[in-house]
């Protein structure tokens, strides 16, 4: 029983991995900015960017084309202190970014 319990949970962690590791096809968002952070938002919701360099050179309002994994957590990310609460819908890490017209 034992081996079949180890190659379950084996299974289990390889899944969770995956889900965390996939990369998204290339999405049009907006860019947001805030004193909590930098986000891309789609019709689904906001997306928490954990490595906000990738957005650096963006505005906030900006529209931009881009691909980006889901993430468990930001590491890098430091305690703001800001008072204002935004919602999201989880956490993910810019591959690719790159700007584009609104007509686009």
């Amino acid at each position: 029983m034992r081996p079949f319990t180890l190659l379950l949970v084996l299974g289990i962690l390889n899944v969770h991995c995956k889900e965390e590791a996939a990369e998204t096809g290339e999405q049009k968002v907006q860019v947001i900015k805030d004193c909590t952070g930098d986000y891309l938002r789609s019709a689904a919701g906001d997306l928490l960017i954990c490595n906000s360099d990738a957005v650096a050179a963006f505005r906030n309002g900006d529209f931009v084309k881009a691909r980006f994994n889901q993430v468990a957590r930001c590491p890098e990310k430091s305690q703001l202190n800001c008072e204002l609460l935004h919602e999201n819908k989880g956490l993910i890490e810019v591959k690719e970014i790159r700007k584009i017209s609104t007509g686009n």
